[in-house]
């Protein structure tokens, strides 16, 4: 059981399941996001932020592996969460605004 639970194998595993997990997570969201823009959906809007979300999670995660497998500062997570939440937050407003903006100043929701 301790093997199971080392944290440089559990570290080593995601670093490795990574990419596919954000890979097939990355092609529902595109899916989504492409079924609601063909039908002209406002809810196109939350489906390109889900994909920025999940783009700027990924530096997080990648940083929270590499401290379970390299035993390297938690502190070091703190540099990419203030740049994703950065990066979210602009997004949001962006995107928000402009859609307001493009649909007239109805409520965004469905």
């Amino acid at each position: 059981m301790s093997t199971v639970t080392n944290k440089v194998i559990l570290g080593l595993f995601f670093a490795g399941a990574l990419p596919f997990l954000w890979m097939g997570i990355g092609c529902i969201f595109g899916g989504t996001l492409l079924t609601s823009w063909f039908k002209g959906s406002l809810r196109s809007v939350t489906d390109v932020l889900r994909i920025v979300v999940l783009v700027s999670l990924y530096p997080i995660v990648f940083q929270f592996t590499n401290i379970m497998t390299k035993d390297e500062s938690p502190f070091s997570l703190l540099p990419p969460f203030l740049l994703g939440l950065a990066v979210i937050l602009i997004s949001a407003t962006v995107l928000f605004r402009r859609y307001r903006r493009k649909k007239g100043g109805e409520v965004l929701s469905e």
